[in-house]
């Protein structure tokens, strides 16, 4: 009797390489009850050195072997092909050729051996591979992909929030809004570093039912890039002795000036692209629900609008920031940073320069307007 019908083969792939081995081991464990490793019917083909061809093809014929062996004193056999590095031989590989990738191949698209479920994890999954199009459609493959997070994504800040969110609801622990965007810009994007941290910060916190943005100041791992960040927004806020602060940090671990000041050029761009998207969506005054006012008529006029495409708390913050900087203050940050870039390329003395730049940008702007205060 053929699976013919059922899922019997499950596909883990991506460029996230902790999420993929994560979802792997869920996966091994519900398809043997509970408990993979305690499992009679679990088989480990370690796929780990698939990058050389020799190791390669005996993997894949060991693997071949055990998908065509039938359980033994167990009703069902799971062949867990693990960490697969490259997927190339075997979606290149030709269903005539008599190798062994062309065996799994030809074994992966049709019927399975009666109670046997084939479990693949591994990276380098070409999607665009005849072969890969058919794995992905055939009616008995689970296909899952897990693709790093880019902070530039279309997605990136509604996701990372989520994900969030829903980590301590898990816990049972509710998490203020700031605290939610301080994580999500300090943590680096991949899935193994934001478990770690995230689940560091629980520990912390203990029997505390709810987790607030001081709490992650003193115990997330912040990296260059976020404390880059960190410096940028106090700067536009108009904190003087935060912005000094973060550069102090980043001048003790070496940072490059020159990606100091790219950090804080891009928060200022952010800042005109923000007021101009403001004033699309016809936003003058800012407060926290600004956002649940904008009619369904005006999300419909302006789909591109890079305000809507952020988590409303998010797209708030940053409203907040923009409107505290009119025009005529925009122009002069402009023209410092402009000057100061000129300077940094021609030589000049990297973090004494910042350090003049960070003291002129706060006593410049970043104080309330009236709208601000509304």
């Amino acid at each position: 009797m053929a699976n013919t019908g059922t899922k019997w083969v499950y596909l883990v792939t991506g460029n996230d390489d902790f999420a993929v081995k994560e979802r792997a081991a869920q996966l091994a464990d519900e398809l043997c009850s509970g408990s993979a490793e305690n499992s009679d019917g679990y088989v480990v083909v370690d796929a780990s050195g698939t990058d050389n061809a020799d190791v390669c093809q005996k993997v894949l014929s060991d693997f071949a072997g055990e998908l065509q062996t039938p359980p033994f004193l167990t009703e069902r056999k799971v062949v867990h092909l693990k960490h697969l590095t490259d997927f190339s031989a075997l979606l290149s590989a030709d269903l005539e050729d008599a190798t062994a990738a062309g065996t799994v191949l030809k074994l992966l698209l049709t019927d399975s051996m009666p109670g046997v479920v084939a479990l693949i994890d591994g990276s380098g999954f070409d999607n665009k591979r005849t072969f890969a199009k058919k794995l992905k459609t055939a009616g008995h493959v689970k296909f899952e992909e897990y693709q790093t997070v880019k902070s530039t994504d279309r997605d990136f800040s509604v996701g990372r929030f989520q994900q969030i969110r829903d980590f301590f609801r898990r816990e049972k622990k509710d998490i203020e809004p700031a605290a939610v965007e301080f994580l999500a810009g300090a943590i680096a994007n991949d899935q193994g570093t934001l478990r770690n941290e995230l689940e560091k910060l629980l520990m912390s916190v203990g029997d505390a039912t709810m987790i607030r943005r001081n709490d992650c100041l003193s115990i997330i791992s912040r990296s260059s890039e976020s404390m880059g960040w960190m410096l940028a927004g106090a700067a536009v806020r108009g904190d003087l002795p935060g912005a000094l602060g973060e550069l102090h940090k980043l001048k003790a671990q070496d940072e490059a000036p020159l990606r100091i000041f790219a950090s804080l050029s891009n928060e200022f761009q952010n800042l005109g692209k923000m007021r101009a998207a403001m004033a699309e969506l016809g936003i003058s005054r800012v407060y926290s629900g600004v956002f649940d006012g904008i009619s369904p008529e005006i999300r419909a006029a302006h789909p591109e609008n890079p305000l809507l495409k952020l988590h409303p708390y998010r797209a708030y913050k940053l409203c907040e920031s923009a409107i505290r900087w009119d025009g005529p203050q925009l122009a002069r940050a402009y023209s410092l940073l402009l000057e100061a870039n000129v300077q940094l390329v021609s030589g000049a003395e990297g973090y004494a320069l910042l350090t003049d730049l960070m003291i002129r940008l706060c006593r410049r702007g970043g104080g309330e307007s009236r709208s601000a205060r509304g």
